[in-house]
């Protein structure tokens, strides 16, 4: 019964990177039938309960990152949906780290590109970033605008097949 999670999970994660790259959309016409499949599998298999817990922790988390104005609705609810689908606290958290790793490592490469577009040291553009944040007059460090459903995807994936083997 693992690998229908696993593939259902696969399946999920392609179709809403394909989705995510191409339109900048996570429909949900497609995570509505995913969730419905994964609670009737997980009450089949006797999991329900720890689908709803993962789901619910995967949904918390990201709920306040979209409160924050850190992502957007439709990756809430894909978490969501992937932890329905895993229905593992473990994973659901790993998957959280994985993620926000991605994220800070995306971050240190804006930082670089800003140096060197700028010239100028890191302190240095680390301060003139703080001014322009506290001013309002704008921030040195362009943010990198990358897909959420690639990086959702991508983390939950890989922590889920790491956890099969």
């Amino acid at each position: 019964m693992t690998l229908v999670f696993f593939a259902l999970l696969t399946v999920m994660v392609l179709i809403t990177t394909y989705t995510d790259l191409k339109y900048r959309k996570i429909y949900n016409k497609f995570l509505l039938p995913c969730i419905i499949l994964s609670l009737l599998l997980h009450t089949i298999n006797g999991t329900l309960v720890d689908s709803f817990i993962a789901m619910a922790f995967a949904f918390a988390f990201f709920f306040l990152a979209y409160i924050f104005g850190m992502t957007s609705p439709g990756d809430v609810k894909l978490f969501a949906v992937a932890g329905s689908i895993v229905a593992n606290f473990t994973i659901v958290a790993a998957a959280i780290v994985a993620y926000m790793l991605i994220q800070f490592g995306m971050a240190i490469y804006a930082m670089v590109k800003a140096c060197r577009r700028k010239k100028m040291s890191l302190l240095a553009v680390l301060k003139q970033d703080a001014i322009g944040f506290t001013t309002k007059t704008g921030s040195v460090i362009q943010p990198i605008h990358f897909p959420g459903a690639v990086l959702i995807g991508a983390s939950v994936w890989s922590v889920q097949l790491i956890a099969l083997f």
